[in-house]
């Protein structure tokens, strides 16, 4: 064996036939199971010798000296015992809800790559296969977040009935939600513009629109009111729209520490009262 041989085997896996397919069995059972990957898997388990599986699954190269294969990747623990069962089922979707949870419940920088693969239930070599990076991964839990809970807010605006018993009720159920929720987790696009603001410009414009998309469906309400009599037509509908998104960011950061809905039921009393 050349010295080059043995210093790879030495640092980087073994020469020996059987650890060879241990170490091809340990490759093919990391990541996703692709349809070529399974193929190949297939096949390996075919062959007459466990060599050729492993050449067959492309997980060793020639030495450049001798010409003998070596494995190009570690083995960790050749003693260990592979199982192989059913590749699980990977849905995007949930995936990104759960992230989402995450990601909401504990900031950015305060989530490691270990707590997505624990919530969403993959290995992280599928994870960066599935979103590319973690911050990919928040930016879409962001617009989920955006699309979910920001969607629910405008829908409860947009209801029938009188516009100020309509924003009182929209008011209340947002500091009961917060209060009701045993993370206290507020919300996500007002924490992560207190956390990621200034620092992350993807973060920050995703805020900011989802901000303005909530300052103008409350600009909307206001303007509903004013044509139906129930705020002064005088009034600045946007300013008025500005002071509802301040209030309702106010609410939530307040929430996250009160002991009783009573400082919140007084805050939105008077921000109604005030229209």
């Amino acid at each position: 064996m050349c010295a080059c041989l043995r210093a790879r085997a030495s640092v980087r896996g073994t020469v020996g036939e059987a650890e060879a397919l241990h170490a091809a069995l340990r490759s093919a059972l990391t990541g996703s199971f692709g349809r070529q990957r399974l193929q190949r898997f297939a096949a390996a388990l075919s062959h007459p010798t466990l060599g050729e599986a492993a050449r067959t699954l492309g997980t060793t190269q020639p030495c450049s000296t001798c010409g003998t294969s070596v494995l190009d990747f570690e083995v960790k623990n050749a003693a260990s015992v592979l199982i192989v069962g059913r590749p699980k089922q990977f849905d995007p979707d949930a995936a990104v809800e759960h992230a989402m949870d995450v990601f909401w419940r504990k900031g950015y920088a305060g989530t490691t790559p270990q707590d997505l693969v624990d919530a969403i239930g993959i290995g992280k070599g599928s994870l960066y296969n599935a979103f590319g990076s973690k911050h990919a991964l928040f930016e879409q839990a962001l617009r989920r977040y955006r699309d979910s809970q920001a969607g629910a807010l405008i829908e409860m605006l947009e209801e029938s009935g009188p516009v100020k018993a309509r924003l009182r009720k929209t008011l209340v159920f947002l500091a009961e939600m917060d209060l009701a929720d045993p993370d206290r987790r507020g919300c996500m696009a007002v924490n992560t513009a207190a956390e990621l603001a200034g620092t992350d410009p993807v973060a920050t414009e995703l805020v900011q629109r989802m901000f303005a998309q909530t300052e103008d469906a409350f600009r909307a309400l206001i303007e509903e009111g004013q044509r139906s009599g129930e705020i002064a037509a005088e009034r600045d509908p946007v300013a008025l729209g500005s002071l509802l998104l301040n209030t309702v960011a106010g609410l939530r950061i307040m929430a996250r520490v009160a002991e009783s809905p009573d400082r919140l039921i007084r805050v939105i009393d008077a921000t109604v009262d005030s229209l």
